[in-house]
Protein backbone atom coordinates (compact mmCIF):
# COMPACT_ATOMS: atom_id res chain seq x y z
CA UNK A 1 0.00 0.00 0.00
CA UNK A 2 1.39 3.45 -0.79
CA UNK A 3 2.11 5.78 1.83
CA UNK A 4 0.33 8.85 2.29
CA UNK A 5 2.32 12.07 1.42
CA UNK A 6 0.99 15.72 2.43
CA UNK A 7 1.86 18.94 0.62
CA UNK A 8 0.64 22.60 1.55
CA UNK A 9 -1.89 23.84 -1.34
CA UNK A 10 -1.89 27.43 0.57
CA UNK A 11 -1.84 28.91 4.18
CA UNK A 12 -4.99 27.52 5.02
CA UNK A 13 -5.05 23.96 3.50
CA UNK A 14 -3.08 20.72 2.60
CA UNK A 15 -3.59 18.08 0.45
CA UNK A 16 -2.51 14.31 0.03
CA UNK A 17 -1.39 12.10 -2.61
CA UNK A 18 -4.42 9.94 -2.14
CA UNK A 19 -6.55 12.95 -2.81
CA UNK A 20 -7.66 13.86 0.76
CA UNK A 21 -8.11 17.54 1.10
CA UNK A 22 -7.65 18.99 5.61
CA UNK A 23 -8.19 22.28 6.64
CA UNK A 24 -4.95 23.11 8.80
CA UNK A 25 -4.92 23.61 12.40
CA UNK A 26 -4.89 27.15 13.95
CA UNK A 27 -4.71 29.39 16.52
CA UNK A 28 -7.55 31.47 16.80
CA UNK A 29 -8.61 34.22 19.63
CA UNK A 30 -11.93 35.61 20.49
CA UNK A 31 -13.04 38.02 23.08
CA UNK A 32 -12.67 35.19 25.83
CA UNK A 33 -10.41 33.23 24.90
CA UNK A 34 -7.34 31.93 22.71
CA UNK A 35 -7.56 28.05 21.66
CA UNK A 36 -6.68 25.62 18.45
CA UNK A 37 -8.93 25.15 15.66
CA UNK A 38 -8.07 21.62 14.80
CA UNK A 39 -7.46 19.95 11.76
CA UNK A 40 -10.13 19.11 9.41
CA UNK A 41 -10.81 16.40 6.66
CA UNK A 42 -12.86 18.59 4.21
CA UNK A 43 -16.36 16.91 2.93
CA UNK A 44 -16.19 16.25 -0.57
CA UNK A 45 -19.27 16.94 -3.29
CA UNK A 46 -20.09 15.75 -6.64
CA UNK A 47 -20.79 17.57 -9.98
CA UNK A 48 -23.48 16.10 -12.13
CA UNK A 49 -20.39 14.54 -14.69
CA UNK A 50 -19.04 13.03 -11.35
CA UNK A 51 -16.34 15.10 -10.81
CA UNK A 52 -15.26 15.48 -6.95
CA UNK A 53 -14.59 18.98 -5.44
CA UNK A 54 -14.30 20.82 -2.28
CA UNK A 55 -15.54 24.76 -1.29
CA UNK A 56 -12.32 26.28 0.23
CA UNK A 57 -12.49 29.33 1.92
CA UNK A 58 -9.81 32.43 1.39
CA UNK A 59 -10.92 34.98 4.30
CA UNK A 60 -14.78 35.64 3.48
CA UNK A 61 -14.60 34.23 -0.33
CA UNK A 62 -15.86 30.86 -0.69
CA UNK A 63 -14.75 29.06 -4.02
CA UNK A 64 -14.60 25.57 -5.40
CA UNK A 65 -12.01 23.33 -6.45
CA UNK A 66 -11.43 20.03 -8.40
CA UNK A 67 -9.79 17.05 -5.48
CA UNK A 68 -8.36 15.66 -8.87
CA UNK A 69 -6.93 19.21 -10.09
CA UNK A 70 -5.31 20.13 -6.48
CA UNK A 71 -3.33 16.71 -6.25
CA UNK A 72 -2.51 16.99 -10.10
CA UNK A 73 -1.03 20.40 -9.42
CA UNK A 74 1.09 19.41 -6.24
CA UNK A 75 2.49 15.89 -6.53
CA UNK A 76 2.49 15.87 -10.31
CA UNK A 77 3.57 19.10 -11.21
CA UNK A 78 1.77 21.40 -14.61
CA UNK A 79 2.46 20.24 -18.08
CA UNK A 80 2.55 22.88 -20.37
CA UNK A 81 -0.28 22.62 -22.94
CA UNK A 82 -2.07 20.06 -20.92
CA UNK A 83 -5.33 21.79 -18.83
CA UNK A 84 -7.23 18.45 -17.88
CA UNK A 85 -7.14 15.59 -15.56
CA UNK A 86 -7.59 12.33 -17.15
CA UNK A 87 -7.84 9.03 -14.42
CA UNK A 88 -6.55 5.77 -15.78
CA UNK A 89 -8.39 3.26 -14.27
CA UNK A 90 -11.43 5.69 -15.34
CA UNK A 91 -12.93 6.22 -12.19
CA UNK A 92 -13.57 9.65 -10.93
CA UNK A 93 -13.51 8.93 -7.45
CA UNK A 94 -9.59 7.34 -6.96
CA UNK A 95 -7.92 10.84 -6.15
CA UNK A 96 -4.66 9.31 -5.97
CA UNK A 97 -1.67 10.82 -7.19
CA UNK A 98 -0.59 7.87 -9.19
CA UNK A 99 -4.22 7.34 -10.71
CA UNK A 100 -4.19 10.86 -12.28
CA UNK A 101 -2.76 12.39 -15.53
CA UNK A 102 -2.77 15.61 -17.05
CA UNK A 103 -4.30 15.64 -20.88
CA UNK A 104 -4.52 17.79 -23.36
CA UNK A 105 -8.61 18.00 -24.27
CA UNK A 106 -10.86 17.24 -22.20
CA UNK A 107 -12.33 13.92 -24.36
CA UNK A 108 -9.05 12.26 -24.76
CA UNK A 109 -5.51 12.84 -25.72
Amino acid sequence: MQEEKWKDFNDEYKVSNMGKVVRKSKKMKNRYASFVKEEQEIKRQKTSSGIVFVWLFDGDKKYKRTVSNMVAELFLGRKEGHYYIGYKNGNKDDLRADNLYWKKSSKGE
